[in-house]
């Protein structure tokens, strides 16, 4: 699915719905002890924030965002 953040009350108020309903499904009882709470994606959530610091070619990462910005590859 693709969501656009301006037909939702814009980016921050996203960002709030995400930071909520991640925050509240953190804290769920989960249905077997010692085990979190997973929801689609989380793992995926998880790993791309614990990984914010890598490092990207500066050419590399002008071609993504190129790319992302609808132009055509060279």
């Amino acid at each position: 699915m693709v969501f656009y953040p301006e037909q939702l009350g814009g980016i921050a108020a996203c960002r709030a719905m995400v930071d909520d309903m991640t925050a509240h499904l953190s804290q769920a009882m989960p249905d077997e002890s010692g085990r979190a709470v997973r929801w689609p994606g989380a793992a995926t959530f998880h790993r791309r924030h614990d990984d914010a610091d890598i490092e990207v070619n500066a050419d590399i990462w002008q071609e993504v965002q190129r790319l992302a910005h609808g132009k055509p590859p060279r």
